[in-house]
């Protein structure tokens, strides 16, 4: 399966760095992966990595909050306790902070717990 969504990844980067063309299939691509019912946590990892892609893009993404939430609800819901603590610290994105402001500024109490999901995992 690992594979199978490293593949994946490609292609989401690929479109999100992509032409108007390839951007549209984005919303389509993510809503396999929100219905994953348990996350691995290289998922997560790969998820964290589209949050800082679909920001520095955000200008050619129609609905770039959505994928930004989406990208959230992707990596950081329904993860398994016993991988959380085992894997390595992300890495943080010049960014970050924007994301931070766009998650709360939702104002969607979901997001802003996928978000605070993600930051306990910092410590």
């Amino acid at each position: 399966m690992e594979q199978t969504l490293r593949q994946l990844s490609k292609a989401i980067r690929s479109a999100i760095d992509g032409t108007e063309a390839q951007r549209k299939f984005i919303p389509h691509v993510l809503h396999d992966p929100i219905g994953l019912e348990t996350r691995p946590m290289y998922l997560t990892e790969i998820a964290y990595g589209w949050c800082s892609a679909i920001y520095e893009n955000r200008l050619g993404l129609g609905d770039w909050e959505g994928l930004l939430l989406a990208s959230l609800l992707i990596g950081f819901r329904h993860l398994d306790p016993q991988d959380w603590y085992t894997a390595s610290a992300f890495t943080h994105t010049e960014y970050h902070s924007e994301i931070v402001d766009a998650v709360f500024n939702s104002q969607k109490s979901e997001a802003v717990a996928d978000l605070l999901h993600a930051w306990m995992k910092e410590t």
